[in-house]
């Protein structure tokens, strides 16, 4: 018999990589504030920010550079050749057999330093920037030749034919944990001193659905398809890979996002193979179904709770009357879940949300209650109290209202068919 307990078993390689190295790994907004402070302080040790593809890491630190005023340079470690690097162009055979050159990857840094040199300032378009900021990513992939090049960017500010020590210039990088399928490609930075001392390494959490959304929804302009199937399938924002299969990641899924906003007919089969090739067969299918059923018709809560009346009951309507039960539930639990986090003025929307629920069958009805308990339970016991607080109040609206008698018919009926 096994000694081995569940919870070992279900460790990710991800977590057993952090245990091996004794770390511990923190959300991303920790990181990114951890290495903006380290930027600041003009430390010589720089940011090393590692965790898994598409948890934000790269676009995180992007947006830092924009917060500092810096202007922005990306080397990619991972496709960085020695002769790029030393300021040779390389030669490339293009795919129709013609040739053409590829410009030193140093020139993207000669340019803006050269300018910041001189003038005390980048200027692009309306906008001028007084620093640079310089971001390796996928620093440990980079071949050993290359690392050895980057490494003097780290240590003393240069680069072959380019020194910065005397200019604002900020030092960052990403990069990959070496499990999985990045085993084979990945550089233990940390088993080199020299490396180590030079390098701060945060190490960010693997992305979780309700703080993606909670992002999604505010910063990533990420649509409501998207974010409504993901809700309903958590795990597959950032599924497991096993050996060569193709999955999504957090970033995978904003790329699907804009991709959606070019109007895709979901009908099309050209449409399902952009999708499974984004999102790999499976997941691909199950989320073009998902919109071709109406997730893609579905109201947000802001419509629900904001378009006319009529519109709104027709909406419902038709959601039951197609059969459509799945997308009217997960509809009132991201209604619940918006009025827990949102408590908008009472007055405004305690009557229409009690017209919504008696729109709804039974058994759905109770999905409003089942949410709005497990919200509360989500938080702190401030949150607790506050969200009780607000259904007092919300409860009391309903019943000076004209609602008032179906919704404490409903409230009941629902709650006994909770119990049963």
């Amino acid at each position: 018999m096994s000694n081995t307990s569940s919870t070992e078993q279900s460790k990710t390689d991800y977590q057993e990589y952090l245990e091996r190295r004794q770390v511990k790994a923190v959300p991303l907004n920790v990181a990114l504030k951890s290495a903006e402070a380290l930027l600041k302080s003009g430390s010589p040790v720089k940011p090393f920010l590692v965790g898994g593809a598409g948890v934000g890491k790269t676009q995180g630190l992007s947006t830092l550079a924009k917060k500092m005023g810096s202007f922005l340079v990306t080397m990619m470690g991972g496709f960085a050749t020695a002769e790029q690097e030393r300021g040779v162009p390389v030669i490339n055979e293009n795919p129709d057999g013609s040739i053409s050159f590829s410009p030193a990857a140093r020139d993207l840094i000669a340019e803006p330093m050269a300018e910041l040199r001189t003038n005390k300032k980048i200027v692009r378009g309306d906008v001028e920037y007084d620093s640079m900021f310089i971001l390796f990513d996928e620093l440990n992939q980079a071949d050993t030749e290359v690392l050895k090049i980057f490494f003097s960017a780290f240590s003393s500010s240069s680069l072959p034919g380019l020194d910065w020590s005397d200019l604002p210039v900020h030092i960052a990088a990403t990069g990959n944990p070496p499990i999985g399928g990045y085993r084979k490609y990945v550089k233990p930075l940390h088993h080199s001193d020299a490396w180590d001392r030079r390098l701060g390494f945060f190490y960010i959490e693997d992305a979780t659905y309700p703080a993606w959304a909670r992002w999604a929804k505010k910063d990533g302009g990420v649509c409501g398809e998207v974010i409504s199937f993901l809700k309903s399938e958590p795990q597959l924002l950032h599924p497991g890979r096993n050996k060569e299969e193709k999955v999504p990641t957090p970033a995978t899924w904003v790329a699907v996002s804009q991709i959606l906003s070019y109007g895709l007919d979901m009908k099309e089969r050209a449409t399902a193979a952009i999708l499974e090739g984004m999102l790999g067969s499976l997941t691909g299918l199950k989320f073009r179904q998902f919109c071709l059923e109406g997730g893609s018709d579905a109201l947000s809560s802001e419509e629900l709770l904001e378009l006319p009346w009529t519109q709104v009951q027709e909406y419902l309507e038709d959601i039951v009357k197609t059969g459509r039960l799945a997308q009217l539930a997960m509809t009132i639990r991201n209604l619940a879940d918006h009025i827990c986090d949102i408590r908008p003025d009472v007055g405004d929307c305690a009557t229409r949300c009690a017209l919504i629920l008696m729109e709804c069958p039974r058994d759905t009805q109770s999905v409003w209650n089942t949410a709005v308990k497990e919200s509360k339970e989500r938080g702190s016991a401030q949150r607790e109290a506050k969200i009780t607080d607000y259904f007092e109040a919300f409860d009391t609206e309903i019943s000076h209202g004209p609602a008032a008698a179906g919704w404490t018919e409903m409230t009941i009926a629902a709650s006994n068919f909770r119990m049963r």
